[in-house]
């Protein structure tokens, strides 16, 4: 369906919620503050087009959807700073997430811009335009692209972005919304069939992260000690340091701590404050902060706020029924 839509959050699962249908993700704040972010979809034919922006940084971890490419790039104004799977994407840089690809992107605040659309849309429209099939790759890509030709995408998907905000009937008229899919492909062809150069991720270092993540869902609601974590991923501390500063930019308790502490808070936020069970003492033990003194200590210095008040606030499930989709 043509069309347009513009979305603002002020809860990072909110956020990632309302993007699953391209990505099944999770979110991780990793800063202090107060968290909002705003997402811009354009629907064309055969295009899906998003632009979002972010006020903290956070680390997504997710699989793409089996049936969809989806093509994620920063922005020339400003961009955020990202990596996928440990590897970092400059200007005039895209990543390529093939269907079903697994990752994990280590965002800043700022901006970003993504694209999704069919492996066989790829096809097609590069042997029309290039006269060969782009293929896409097996494995998550993060590709180099000439400045003029990324250049011209980032001005197209702009443009798009900008009607969408200041006339989103004119994304509505099947002629108009199939001009700009026909020029939006024949840019992004022209970056994909003209790279630069094109990294994948160390295949080894991705067999450690799945095998890292799988101990993490299995035992998400204890603390986990750094000895625990290297033996039973099967990796040395010096190794799993390493990798975890690539992927997340920290050290793996770090990041640990910090998703347990994000879940945490979703679980406050969507409980209901007026059952007995649902108490801050009982829900933060759940998630294995047990010292109630130091965790509230913590939880505060993180959101800006005691737990209680974010017991107290309107659960989130009332507040996501009210979202408008696409």
């Amino acid at each position: 369906m043509l069309g347009s839509n513009i979305l603002k959050f002020t809860d990072p699962h909110e956020h990632s919620s309302v993007i699953s249908y391209v990505v099944d993700q999770e979110a991780i704040v990793t800063a202090r503050g107060t968290y909002q972010s705003e997402l811009t979809f354009v629907n064309l034919n055969h295009l899906g087009l998003m632009r979002g922006w972010r006020s903290l940084p956070q680390i997504g971890r997710g699989t793409s959807r089996s049936n969809m490419c989806a093509i994620i790039f920063p922005t020339a104004d400003g961009q955020a700073q990202a990596t996928f799977n440990g590897i970092e994407v400059p200007e005039s840089h895209m990543t390529f997430c093939a269907p079903g690809t697994e990752y994990v992107a280590t965002v800043s605040a700022g901006y970003w811009g993504g694209m999704t659309l069919p492996p066989e849309t790829i096809a097609s429209a590069s042997q029309a335009l290039a006269g060969y099939e782009v293929i896409a790759p097996k494995a998550l890509q993060v590709i180099h692209t000439p400045p003029p030709l990324m250049g011209r995408l980032l001005n197209l998907h702009k443009l798009a972005n900008q009607l969408a905000a200041t006339a989103p009937e004119v994304l509505t008229h099947p002629e108009i919304a199939r001009a700009i899919e026909q020029e939006l492909l024949r840019a992004l062809i022209a970056c994909l069939a003209n790279p630069a150069k094109a990294k994948e991720p160390n295949p080894n270092r991705q067999r450690i992260m799945q095998r890292f993540h799988r101990l993490m869902e299995a035992r998400q609601y204890e603390p986990l000690y750094l000895s625990e974590l290297c033996a039973a991923v099967g990796v040395s501390e010096r190794t799993l340091y390493g990798i975890c500063m690539d992927y997340f930019g920290l050290s793996p308790q770090r990041y640990l701590w910090l998703r347990r502490m994000n879940l945490v808070r979703r679980a406050l936020t969507l409980a209901d404050p007026n059952k007995r069970a649902n108490s801050v003492t009982s829900i933060a033990s759940d998630y294995g902060f047990t010292e109630s003194g130091r965790f509230s200590v913590q939880y505060r210095a993180m959101y800006g706020e005691s737990p209680s008040a974010t017991l107290r606030r309107t659960p989130h499930s009332n507040r996501r029924a009210r979202l408008h989709r696409l």
